[in-house]
């Protein structure tokens, strides 16, 4: 049974709070980490930042995405078909240290899908096990001191095909490629994260590129290129790695290139969409933290007709063991 509401899936994303911590804590450093967002239609995860989920550790992210504004020349039009897609996802990434600085990072994620072109049109529901993600990171510059932090790491890995890209309806069609499980597709992706931190004021930054390619059903989505930066401000903390609170804002970004079927361009696909964010992140202890963030899109650059996110929600549980 499927119950989509706003207030459901608040409750849900509530009840699994982001928990995240990082190493550079246990060197009495006071920033925090943002989580990133993810392109969930297209399965292209926006990346960890090298700031906390170092070491050993496992983190839960719930995302919630919901697309019902329709755009037409970039502008934001009366949506008279009631089109929209809804997604929840269930996340856990879990990550474990090879060599003094290599890390290996595995994302599983379960999805819930659903959506419909027209309210003429009868809903589409899918759920399951979603494409996983492997890369490996590497710090590419440490700088520490007592009272700053400057930190540049890169990443490279895979996403795999094991998601179910080929669902069908009621009258024996395939379901819209965005409402799939899976892409069908091996992807490659390749980023890098930027960290400053100094006393109680931090700025972050995140890079994201991922190569698409044709999927089982003959569906590619375009190239992908997510990026971020978001500001935080210590407001309290108890002690050292304890009792910690953060605010943050900032601006994300999702630039996506167009799609295709079976070789042939769909013009109404790609472009970008940039949000205004805003969040906190809550330190329990240097093992345990709770994050939540919002995402509003402020502004929309577009190939023709297309459905557009509404807002994004994302929250997580992290549990972090050296």
């Amino acid at each position: 049974m499927y119950i989509y509401s706003k207030y459901v899936i608040f409750i849900l994303t509530l009840l699994s709070m982001n928990i995240s911590y990082s190493q550079i804590l246990d060197k009495k450093e006071d920033f925090s980490r943002i989580n990133t967002s993810n392109c969930d239609f297209c399965l292209c995860y926006m990346g960890i930042s090298p700031l906390d989920f170092s070491g050993k550790g496992i983190r839960i992210d719930t995302r919630y995405l919901l697309l019902d504004r329709l755009v037409n020349n970039n502008r934001v039009v009366d949506n008279t078909e009631e089109s929209y897609e809804k997604h929840f996802t269930l996340q856990l990434s879990l990550i474990y240290p090879v060599g003094k600085k290599i890390s290996v990072i595995g994302i599983v994620p379960y999805s819930v899908r659903e959506g419909r072109e027209s309210a003429e049109e009868k809903t589409s529901y899918t759920s399951g096990l979603g494409d996983i993600i492997l890369f490996g990171r590497y710090p590419v510059l440490e700088k520490l001191n007592v009272n700053s932090i400057f930190l540049l790491s890169a990443q490279l890995g895979i996403k795999l095909p094991n998601g179910k890209p080929d669902e069908k309806n009621s009258a024996n069609e395939l379901i819209d490629a965005h409402l799939q499980i899976g892409t069908g597709s091996t992807d490659f992706i390749g980023g890098s994260n930027f960290l400053y931190s100094h006393k109680r004021f931090s700025i972050s930054s995140n890079l994201l590129f991922s190569v698409k390619t044709r999927g089982k059903t003959g569906y590619k989505f375009g190239n992908t290129f997510n990026y971020d930066i978001t500001s935080k401000y210590m407001l309290f903390q108890s002690s050292i790695g304890k009792n910690m609170f953060f605010i943050n804002t900032g601006i994300k970004g999702d630039l996506r290139g167009k799609e295709s079927q079976n070789g042939i361009l769909i013009s109404n696909s790609g472009g970008n969409t940039l949000f205004l964010t805003g969040g906190f992140n809550y330190f329990l202890s240097p093992y345990v933290s709770l994050e939540a963030q919002f995402m509003e899109p402020v502004l929309y650059t577009f190939n023709g007709i297309q459905d557009a996110e509404s807002f994004k929600f994302v929250t997580g549980i992290q549990f972090m063991f050296y």
